[in-house]
């Protein structure tokens, strides 16, 4: 469930201390609505391919905040297949 698709993304951005809270569960847990549990797996590990999300951006800044990647079903089909 939710806690098997956080561990992928505090893995996957090196954020070991992350907190599984209330909205974050939440999250997760809508985008089950629409999405199974290894689409998301796939969908929050597939921001590090892509450069952008990386931080090769005009701010060098990484992208990869659950809520971002998790957003709605656009922003997890692309995550998905990057």
């Amino acid at each position: 469930g939710a806690e098997v698709v956080f561990d992928a993304w505090r893995k996957a951005t090196g954020r070991p201390r992350a907190v599984l809270d209330r909205k974050r569960r939440r999250l997760i847990e809508a985008a089950f609505a629409n999405h199974n549990t290894e689409d998301l797996i796939a969908a929050v590990k597939g921001w590090r391919h892509s450069p952008h999300h990386c931080g090769v951006n005009e701010r060098h800044t990484v992208y990869n905040d659950l809520g971002l990647l998790l957003r709605d079903s656009a922003h997890i089909d692309r995550f998905r297949d990057f």
